[in-house]
């Protein structure tokens, strides 16, 4: 499977539209929560705790919540066995979904005996397949279970260069499930999305207990949604590659000092724009580490420690040992956009050249929680600036 860092960052940058088009899935699963109960089940029972599926289950030519419905109306201690014999976890899920499967069409042969007559003799479509059964299974046990169709697995696993293994129906489900567990764990990383689901599900009144849903949503955005966004990001990105790149290969870039700026004003701008550069940078160095299994070892120093270190950011190289530095400094507009650096930002890089780097944070878009970056290592008196602030004392003279 390919690296799904790309996937997940345009996840991230369409999220809201993604929400607003998928959330029935939530409000489904509030929905059977507060409706379904196993024992005394009825039909009103699985027509309330169901009231919210869309399209989950009935639609176009597709019908087993119908059946299941027939079923329970004329078979409901039976169909009460069957659901609790699915739902029971302490079995072997694919023991499960075949007798469940084999009683369920047994039941709809006793009711066309007995009741419709009308079906006939032919074999009646129960529509209880892999797809129906793990919609069920979801819902009674959203922390274990995933919302499966054979389709979506197949458009997510060519996108992301994931090789299906399983032939027959039920392994292939069984397959999507452990492939959602590792997908759920890549998701999990990114602390931010994190932060910003819980919140989402408080102010929603929602429930997700082990992310399973956030994992689902993720795959189905990838294989429905964000195909083209996913090129672009390929297309666009321009890292700066920081073993064959030097701060003198970006002859672009200027530094010289500007006239007739109200650095006051551009100061508390900068300051805003600057922490949210910290911030991105903070997140895109515990993913860089994660990749080699080093966790815990970025500290935001500019915040804990104040502005006045000479770095913003203290991280460490690959080996997990020795330091990085890092200045971040963070633009709206292109790679090439002027910046600014202090004289002790500018000391420290040069008492630390070996271990200093430049993080330019560019095209940072807030509303698209998107940016590039551009990284280089060494001292800033390779950008042949002018320091711009500096330290005054005013005394009084003395008479």
């Amino acid at each position: 499977m390919n690296d799904l860092s790309p996937y997940i960052q345009a996840y991230i940058k369409n999220l809201d539209e993604i929400r607003e088009k998928e959330d029935y899935k939530w409000t489904a699963l509030v929905e059977f929560k507060k409706n379904f109960r196993l024992h005394g089940l009825s039909l009103d029972v699985v027509k309330y705790s169901f009231a919210k599926h869309k399209n989950l289950l009935d639609a176009g030519f597709y019908f087993p919540l119908g059946m299941l419905k027939k079923v329970v109306t004329y078979r409901p201690k039976e169909t009460e066995k069957m659901l609790a014999r699915l739902f029971d976890e302490k079995r072997d899920l694919r023991e499960r979904i075949e007798e469940y499967m084999g009683n369920f069409d047994e039941e709809v042969r006793l009711i066309a005996k007995n009741e419709f007559k009308e079906w006939g003799e032919n074999k009646v479509q129960t529509y209880q397949d892999t797809h129906a059964i793990s919609v069920y299974l979801f819902f009674r046990h959203p922390g274990k279970h995933y919302i499966y169709k054979s389709s979506l697995f197949d458009s997510f696993a060519t996108i992301v260069g994931y090789h299906i293994k399983s032939n027959d129906k039920i392994g292939k489900y069984i397959e999507f499930e452990n492939l959602c567990d590792q997908v759920k764990s890549e998701l999990l990383k990114e602390e931010d999305l994190v932060e910003d689901y819980n919140r989402w599900l408080e102010l929603k009144n929602f429930v997700d207990p082990m992310y399973n849903l956030l994992t689902q949503d993720f795959i189905y955005a990838v294989a429905i949604y964000l195909n083209e966004e996913i090129t672009a990001i390929e297309a666009t990105t321009d890292f700066v590659d920081i073993e064959s790149k030097t701060f003198s290969q970006h002859k672009a870039l200027s530094f010289a000092g500007t006239k007739g700026v109200d650095y006051e004003k551009r100061d508390k701008l900068c300051r805003n724009l600057g922490t949210k550069g910290e911030l991105w940078v903070m997140n895109y160095e515990k993913r860089r580490l994660r990749k080699d299994g080093i966790k815990g070892a970025v500290k935001y120093t500019a915040r804990d420690e104040g502005d006045g270190l000479g770095y913003d950011i203290e991280s460490v190289e690959s080996d997990g040992v020795t330091p990085r530095y890092i200045e971040v400094k963070t633009t709206t507009g292109p790679l090439d956009t002027p910046f600014f650096f202090t004289s002790n930002e500018l000391d420290f890089s040069e008492l630390h050249a070996e271990h200093y780097y430049l993080y330019r944070v560019y095209d940072y878009d807030e509303g698209e929680k998107y940016a590039n970056v551009g990284i280089a290592k060494g001292s800033l008196s390779q950008l042949r600036g002018i320091p711009d602030k500096y330290k005054a004392i005013v005394k009084e003279k003395k008479k």
